[in-house]
């Protein structure tokens, strides 16, 4: 009894719970968007850090094509 009870019972029961969580969103009822439905809501920008801009590249004045055409397939870097 104890077996099934570790082996068949308790991995059911594991099973069980994150079904119901991955389905909860369905169950709750709440209306969700759908392609060609109006948008009622304000734009919004999802940055990670809000704010906070990465540093300006440097050096982009002084490109030289001849130097980027070393390296390839043939190993010269």
């Amino acid at each position: 009894m104890e077996t099934i009870l570790i082996f068949a019972a308790i991995p059911a029961a594991i099973c069980a719970v994150i079904g119901l969580l991955t389905m909860r969103s369905k169950l709750t009822g709440r209306k969700r968007y759908r392609p060609g439905q109006d948008w009622d809501f304000p734009p919004q920008w999802w940055s990670a850090h809000p704010g906070v801009l990465p540093p300006a590249p440097e050096g982009l004045d002084e490109f030289d094509p001849d130097r980027m055409t070393v390296g390839g397939a043939r190993g010269s870097w």
